[in-house]
């Protein structure tokens, strides 16, 4: 069930609400607490841990978004939906990062937009709250060392302070960028990830990855041709992409092992490739 938190300090309000919310999400929420103040609410969210906060801004003494700038960021893993009858705390709300924005009185056809926010970000930020939980440590393992025979994903923590599940497949190379990494995919998108490539490093050797510089990690399965550089000191790598890497020389060696092993599922010649 998704847990459910009510802030508006007019009961008519409240009540409206709720008997939204009943109406259109009858099997999938539970409003857990009401409250008719920051007091309150702050004692509810901190003690529910809700996955939704219907949040009135304009409120006697400290306002809605007072109240959600005062909770600490670790306890901010819900999502919020301010109410309002004054539309100018639009762009404050937004800078909050609310889920929406309900201008009082609500309209359905609105409602039910801010409805289908909720089932599509829900299990998401239940994934955030298991991740960032140092208890289930080893469920963020498991999620980024998958098993061989398992479909081969990650879910890697993002900038935007969101995980993005990607498939190995259509990695072509990581590089390290101090302490983050970026992933490269076939399609030429660049993701920028909140760990250091170090993190992932034995995952990728598991599914096809070779180092060919200290900071690049490529997949084989996206290598089209190799070819030494002019001076035949480092190498080159041509991705199926079109995109050409750099292989540093004291790498040399191992990719070419790995190339000569599957040169002719790929492409090479193995007799031309080093």
């Amino acid at each position: 069930m998704i847990r459910t938190v009510v802030v508006d300090d007019e009961e008519r309000s409240r009540r409206m609400l709720r008997t939204l919310l009943e109406r259109h999400l009858a099997d999938e929420v539970s409003v857990i607490a009401e409250a008719q103040n920051a007091t309150e609410a702050r004692e509810a969210i901190l003690q529910h841990a809700p996955h939704v906060v219907f949040l009135d801004i304009h409120m006697p003494g400290e306002d809605g978004l007072h109240l959600l700038g005062s909770i600490h960021p670790s306890y901010r893993t819900f999502l919020t939906v301010f109410v309002t009858a004054y539309d100018q705390y639009m762009l404050r709300a937004m800078r909050e990062r609310a889920l929406d924005f309900l201008i009082k009185p609500i309209d359905l056809d609105e409602f039910s937009a801010t409805v289908k926010k909720i089932r599509e970000e829900v299990h998401k930020n239940e994934q955030l709250k298991l991740l960032r939980n140092n208890s289930t440590a080893s469920l963020l393992e498991a999620f980024e060392r998958p098993a061989p025979d398992a479909l081969q994903r990650l879910y890697l923590p993002t900038a935007r302070g969101v995980y993005e599940v990607v498939e190995l497949s259509a990695v072509t190379h990581c590089r390290a960028q101090r302490n983050y990494c970026i992933f490269a995919f076939a399609a030429g998108r660049e993701l920028m990830v909140t760990k250091p490539m170090k993190d992932y490093e034995e995952v990728l050797e598991e599914h096809g990855f070779v180092r060919i510089h200290n900071s690049c990690m490529v997949s084989i399965s996206h290598i089209q041709r190799y070819s030494n550089d002019s001076d035949r000191s480092n190498g080159k790598v041509l991705l199926n992409n079109g995109m050409e890497l750099i292989v540093a020389r004291r790498k040399k060696e191992d990719l070419l092992n790995r190339l000569r092993a599957i040169g002719i599922g790929i492409g090479i010649d193995p007799g031309k490739i080093a």
